[in-house]
């Protein structure tokens, strides 16, 4: 049913599926390994090259946000910690340009609250850019900054 695209140096937590018009996109990040996305964005995907240069941050959080919906919170306060700081962002930056409360990860962190919402999406985009290489902690800080200022 679903025809999977691999390519020897594509890390095996950022793999697309069928890449055609409305087919499905197979995204893996923080461990889980069956997440499948479909939508509209399908059609701007022509082959795997296309998929990685697929670098929007907002529009990526949206799609994980629509496959893990379900799914239980695998993000701890250390390791949103150690990723954020790959980002080289302070704390109040981060939740700045993710539209997330600054006060509601405070208490997170501290052990006072929940994951606060539109949290784990961002780290996921952020572990996904990480691990695959495609930005490093300087690219990801001034792309973030270009969307905040694009805003």
């Amino acid at each position: 049913m679903l025809d999977k695209v691999e390519r020897a140096d594509v890390p095996s937590h950022a793999i697309a599926v069928s890449l055609g018009e409305g087919d499905w996109f197979r995204y893996s990040a923080c461990g889980m390994d069956n997440v499948y996305v479909c939508g509209v964005m399908a059609a701007h995907f022509t082959d795997l090259d296309e998929w990685f240069k697929f670098r929007n941050l907002r529009l990526m959080n949206q799609l994980i946000s629509e496959a893990l919906s379900n799914e239980v919170d695998l993000i701890g306060p250390a390791q949103f910690t150690f990723l954020r700081k790959q980002t080289g962002l302070t704390l109040h930056e981060f939740c700045s340009l993710n539209s997330i409360d600054l006060h509601s990860v405070e208490a997170w962190l501290e052990g006072r609250g929940f994951l606060p919402d539109g949290l784990r999406e961002s780290v996921c985009a952020m572990v996904s850019d990480i691990h695959a290489n495609r930005s490093t902690a300087a690219q990801l800080r001034d792309q973030a900054l270009n969307l905040h200022q694009a805003a």
